[in-house]
C-alpha cells in the first residue's frame, strides 16, 4: 500500500508541474547548471539562464527533492548564489525557475557530494635562528589541506604552505598548537610545549664548487638569538693570511687565494661567548687543462653518449633555446649514458659534456650534432654523389670524391675516425648541411 501511495504522490507532483506550465508564460524561459563547487558546508552554484526579452526571474533552490511550490526551498536572483548544506554525503541539488509561488521552468537538478571528514592531524617541525621561531606544519593528507593554522600562546596565524615564522624571546614558555584546515574544518590540534631557555652556539655551513678557484665561498652562518650583526665572524685562510669577509651569503677573500693546499679557518661567537670554529682544508686550483674531454654519439635503435675524460664528474648537456641544459650527472666510473626520447628533436640536436676535476681546471667538449636519420653506408672507395641524403663515411676505409659532392642542407655527412678523405685538384665538397 506504501509503494502504491507513493507512486501516486509522485504523479500527482508530475501532474502539478505540467499543469504549471501550462498555466503560465515560461514557455520562454530555461535553465541549467553550469557549475556547482562545494567546499566544507558551502556550495556555490553557477548557473545558465535564458529569459529573451525579459528582466531575469528568481531561481528556488531544493535539497534532494523537487519543489512543491515556488515557496519551497531558497530563494535567489541572478546566475551565482552560495548557501549552506551541512549534511554529509552526496545529494542532489534541484533549480527552478520561479515568480511567485509559479513554476516557469520544470526542475534541473546536479549532484554533489558535501564531505565533512576531517583532514589528519598535522606533524610540526621546529628551528630557532636569530630570534625567530619557524614552524614547518604539514599533513600526510596534504592534497585534502586548504591550509595551516596555528595558536601560539593564544595568538592566531594561518599559512597556505604551513610555513611559519614567529618572533619569539629568550627564557619564554611557548605552547605551540597546530592545525589542518579544510575550509572551516579543523583536524584535531598537533601540541608542541616549548622552553626557549638554552642558547646554542652558532651554525656554519659552507659550500664549495670544485675545482675551487680561490674566489668567494658561499656559507651559511646563523644563531639560534642573535642576528648577523651581534655575532663576531674570523674567517682567514691559514698558509697564506688572508682574511674572507661575510657578506650575509658568502665569504668572499681580500685578495684571491693563491694556488696549492690551504686551510680555512671561520671562527664564529654570539653575544653569550658561544664559539663555533670549522676548519676546512682548501685545494686552490689555478690551471686549465690543455685537454678537452670527448664525447661520442652512437645513433641506432637508441641513441647513446660515450666520453673520454679523466678522474672526475661528467655532466651531459644539450643545447635548446639559447642556453646549455643539464640531461644527466655522472661519476667517473660511468662512460656512456642513453639518451632519452624527449631530448631528441626532429632536426637534430647539439650536445656536449662539461668535466669537474679536483685537480685541474677543463674546459667542456666540442659540441657534437647527432640527428635521428637512415644514413647511407659508404664503402667503396670512389664516391660521386650522396644523392640527397644522410651520408655515413665507415672507419677504416679510403675515400676519394670526383665531382661537386653537396651534402644539402637539413642532411649530414658522418665521417667515422680512422677513416682517410681525398677530394683530388679540381674536384669541390660543398656543405651545406651539417658536417
Amino acid at each position: 500500500m506504501k509503494d502504491i501511495k507513493r507512486i501516486f504522490e509522485i504523479i500527482f507532483v508530475s501532474l502539478l508541474f505540467i499543469l504549471a506550465a501550462a498555466c503560465s508564460d515560461g514557455g520562454n524561459y530555461s535553465v541549467s547548471i553550469r557549475q556547482i563547487d562545494c567546499k566544507g558546508t558551502i556550495c556555490n552554484i553557477d548557473l545558465n539562464i535564458s529569459a529573451p526579452g525579459r528582466e531575469l526571474p528568481l531561481f528556488l533552490v531544493t535539497i534532494d527533492r523537487p519543489p512543491v511550490d515556488g515557496n519551497d526551498g531558497l530563494k535567489f536572483r541572478g546566475t551565482e548564489a552560495s548557501f549552506e548544506l551541512k549534511e554529509q554525503g552526496t545529494h542532489s541539488i534541484y533549480v527552478t525557475l520561479i515568480e511567485g509561488k509559479r513554476f516557469l521552468t520544470t526542475p534541473v537538478s546536479v549532484k554533489t557530494t558535501i564531505n565533512l571528514e576531517p583532514p589528519d592531524r598535522p606533524v610540526v617541525r621546529w628551528s630557532l635562528a636569530q630570534g625567530l621561531l619557524t614552524l614547518d606544519v604539514k599533513a600526510n593528507d596534504s592534497e585534502k589541506v586548504t591550509d595551516y593554522r596555528i595558536l601560539v600562546n593564544g595568538v592566531s596565524y594561518r599559512s597556505s604552505n604551513g610555513v611559519f615564522s614567529v618572533p619569539v624571546e629568550r627564557d619564554t614558555k611557548y605552547i605551540v598548537q597546530a592545525f589542518s584546515m579544510f575550509d572551516t574544518i579543523s583536524s584535531e590540534p598537533a601540541i608542541v610545549d616549548l622552553e626557549l631557555s638554552e642558547d646554542f652556539a652558532p651554525e656554519v655551513k659552507l659550500f664549495f664548487t670544485l675545482p675551487y678557484r680561490g674566489d668567494a665561498i658561499q656559507a651559511e652562518i646563523s644563531d639560534d638569538w642573535d642576528s648577523l650583526e651581534e655575532i663576531e665572524i674570523e674567517a682567514f685562510a691559514q698558509e697564506s693570511g688572508i682574511s674572507l669577509l661575510y657578506d650575509g651569503a658568502r665569504l668572499i677573500p681580500e685578495i684571491p687565494i693563491p694556488e696549492g693546499m690551504n686551510n680555512l679557518v671561520v671562527r664564529v661567537s654570539d653575544s653569550s661567548g658561544n664559539t663555533t670554529e670549522v676548519r676546512k682544508q682548501l685545494s686552490v686550483v689555478k690551471n686549465t687543462s690543455p685537454d678537452l674531454p670527448e664525447l661520442y654519439i652512437e645513433e641506432g635503435t637508441i641513441r647513446n653518449a660515450r666520453w673520454t675524460t679523466s678522474e672526475g664528474l661528467v655532466e651531459l648537456q644539450r643545447y635548446r633555446d639559447g642556453e646549455w641544459i643539464t640531461l644527466s650527472s655522472h661519476d667517473s666510473e660511468e662512460k656512456s649514458s642513453i639518451i632519452s626520447k624527449d631530448s631528441i628533436s626532429e632536426n637534430g640536436d647539439l650536445y656536449r659534456i662539461a668535466f669537474t676535476s679536483e685537480n685541474e681546471i677543463y674546459m667542456p667538449s666540442v659540441p657534437v650534432f647527432a640527428k635521428e636519420s637512415f644514413f647511407r653506408r659508404f664503402s667503396t672507395e670512389y664516391i660521386s654523389s650522396f644523392l640527397g641524403m644522410d651520408a655515413l663515411l665507415v672507419g677504416g676505409n679510403d675515400y676519394r670524391f670526383y665531382g661537386n659532392i653537396v651534402v644539402r642542407e637539413n642532411s649530414v655527412m658522418r665521417v667515422e675516425s680512422g677513416s682517410s678523405l681525398t677530394i683530388p685538384k679540381g674536384n669541390t665538397l660543398l656543405v651545406s648541411g651539417v658536417l
